[in-house]
């Protein structure tokens, strides 16, 4: 069986998908003329199925014929994939039971005709987006009646919008070793690690700024974090006093996570521009300016009014002194 294509714009034509030798249908196609009086063909009875206002309407006939049997799309937008059917007794000229796809719509509600009856259900997709319908059609002798023609109610898909989260937390200091003749005599700071976290499912890039004794800036696309994961952010900066991290995102992603851009950012701490961010001059690598719809979001655990040791004896290390520990700082062999 064939299945009917996918489109998001009115057809004035007709899609067929046809089942008897042309596709991966099953049954037993290429019958002719009306049937049972479920009014297939030139007969076929009168349509008694709407939609909804605001719902999108995909009307599809069954028709019989020498081409074999098949749905044809009569009304609407066709949108709609049937994949699949199966008939009364095995007969696939009988169809009663529907299973579908709607590739970026969201189907509310079908309609279906047969016989003299209409038949309207409330559908819910399965997990992976497919859709099945099982008919209640009866003849007026009260027999179950084949489907003459369906009518399928629904709206496109909002598309989702991945939204990333992240946060910057300070981790430790790095210190590199000073020897003399081989042995380690001191160990000198050296640099900042940080640790970015993705709170979402959607992966990002992201930049940074870091200000203290070493001015320091990453552009979007110097790093990136998976969604749900954490990303080690180091930095030369070794007495950092404001680190940020900021990203790209779409403007529906502020409300629900409560997110700042950097033109708010600026605001509240009272910045013009990014050499205030750096209280002085920025770096020679940062742009002019950053844009105003980044997202943006600060290091809230940098210590503060104390700076990490400079030094550290081989024989102390990796301990800090205790009012550098006791500040808050800690290196990262430690």
């Amino acid at each position: 069986m064939g299945t009917i294509g996918l489109g998001s714009t009115v057809s004035a034509g007709t899609v067929a998908a046809q089942v008897g030798g042309n596709g991966r249908g099953r049954g037993n196609g290429g019958r002719n003329g009306e049937r049972n009086g479920n009014g297939r063909g030139s007969d076929r009875p009168p349509e008694k199925c709407t939609c909804p206002d605001g719902t999108l309407l995909a009307k599809y006939d069954f028709v019989d014929d020498g081409d074999g049997c098949r749905f044809e799309l009569t009304e609407g937008e066709d949108v709609i994939d049937i994949t699949d059917w199966d008939g009364k007794g095995g007969d696939k000229c009988e169809p009663v039971t529907l299973t579908y796809e709607a590739d970026g719509y969201r189907i509310n509600e079908l309609c279906a005709f047969g016989g003299t009856d209409t038949d309207t259900d409330n559908q819910e997709p399965d997990g992976e987006g497919v859709y099945t319908f099982d008919s209640n059609l009866t003849t007026p002798g009260g027999q179950r009646a084949a489907i003459s023609n369906v009518t399928f109610c629904g709206t496109e898909s909002e598309e989702e919008t991945e939204c990333a989260d992240l946060t910057v937390e300070y981790e430790c200091t790095t210190y590199r070793s000073e020897e003399s003749a081989e042995v380690i005599i001191n160990w000198r700071r050296q640099g900042t690690r940080f640790r970015v976290f993705n709170n979402s499912d959607a992966a990002t890039e992201f930049g940074w700024a870091i200000t203290n004794d070493v001015n320091t800036f990453g552009a979007i696309g110097s790093r990136s974090v998976d969604g749900g994961a954490r990303r080690v952010l180091s930095s030369d900066s070794s007495v950092p006093r404001r680190a940020i991290v900021f990203w790209e995102g779409s403007e529906a992603c502020a409300e629900p996570l409560d997110l700042e851009t950097w033109g708010e950012f600026k605001r509240r701490n009272g910045f013009d521009t990014l050499d205030d961010f750096y209280d002085g001059n920025k770096p020679d690598t940062a742009p002019e300016a950053l844009d105003d719809s980044l997202y943006v979001i600060e290091a809230e655990n940098i210590p503060n009014g104390s700076k990490p040791d400079e030094d550290i004896s081989a024989e102390q290390y990796p301990d800090m002194s205790e009012a550098a520990e006791d500040a808050g700082w800690i290196t990262c062999g430690k």
